[in-house]
């Protein structure tokens, strides 16, 4: 998939600009790429470039990092602590000197044959890093600023949705339902991105499988997007979760965990089930 420049210089807060600014300059500095992700990129990407409503406003930055080692990570961080970021409780967030909370998630070289990283020292703290890796290469370009020109790279939504399935699958029961509803919200707005929603028409028999329901039909373009950039390992994972293989975690779960209340369920499950069928390429009837 092509890189597409959104511009949405003059939108993000000027605090959020200089964040992604410094890290912008040390990534470069250092010969590292990043990714912006998370809810972050949710919000540059469906909020400021498309006026979709904020449903659960963020706080803070999500960033990836390529390395080919910890040292290199290391190096990553002190350059920020020299910009008057600063070291939280948790290893892998820095605080900015304006406040906000910046996660930054290495991957990479430094990941275990399960897509696992471990922290040092201690090695005790282990983190999923799949699905990192075609997110990273497959990006987004945001303008955040017109002047001098910020250029960032953020995951696409079709990348974001891979990372959310993936988290889900890893996260304890009192953390994944954040990432099941941010998933149902990226289900149920990619429609709004005109891009879209003129594609979806343009797909010989989508838009009459789904009934004329343009937000189904937009649902399995992102699956089918997603498909588009999923690596082989990431693509196993999901399909796991869809075969039962992952039990007591599956597809009725995660609807489960999407859906508010019961009149919710079936919809949602539709919209699930839309965009599995783009990310299985399976035919349009």
């Amino acid at each position: 998939m092509a890189s597409t420049l959104l511009d949405i210089s003059g939108k993000p807060s000027p605090f959020e600009v200089e964040v992604f600014d410094t890290i912008h300059q040390a990534v470069s500095h250092l010969g590292i790429p990043f990714l912006v992700v998370g809810a972050s990129a949710r919000d540059l990407v469906l909020h400021h470039a498309h006026g979709v409503e904020i449903i659960r406003a963020t706080g803070d930055i999500d960033v990836a990092v390529q390395v080919e080692s910890w040292d290199a990570y290391l190096k990553l961080k002190k350059a920020l602590l020299a910009k008057q970021f600063k070291e939280s409780d948790q290893k892998q967030r820095l605080i900015s000197p304006f406040g906000i909370p910046v996660d930054i998630v290495p991957f990479g070289a430094i990941e275990d044959d399960s897509a696992k990283i471990s922290w040092p020292p201690e090695n005790d703290i282990e983190m999923h890093v799949l699905g990192l890796r075609e997110a990273c290469e497959h990006a987004d370009i945001v303008r955040v600023r017109d002047y001098p020109a910020l250029d960032i790279p953020v995951v696409t939504m079709a990348g974001l949705t891979i990372l959310k399935i993936i988290a889900w699958t890893n996260r304890t029961p009192d953390l994944r339902k954040k990432d099941a509803i941010d998933l149902l919200y990226l289900l149920k707005n990619y429609e709004r991105i005109p891009s879209v929603s003129e594609g979806a028409y343009e797909v010989a028999g989508l838009m009459e499988q789904y009934g004329w329901d343009a937000t189904l039909g937009g649902a399995h373009l992102l699956g089918t997007n997603a498909t588009e950039i999923i690596l082989p390992d990431t693509a196993h994972h999901i399909s796991r979760l869809e075969t039962g293989d992952m039990s007591p975690l599956g597809i009725e779960r995660l609807v489960e965990e999407m859906s508010s209340d019961d009149d919710q369920f079936e919809r949602n499950l539709a919209l699930l089930k839309a965009y599995l069928a783009g990310l299985n390429k399976d035919p349009i009837t």
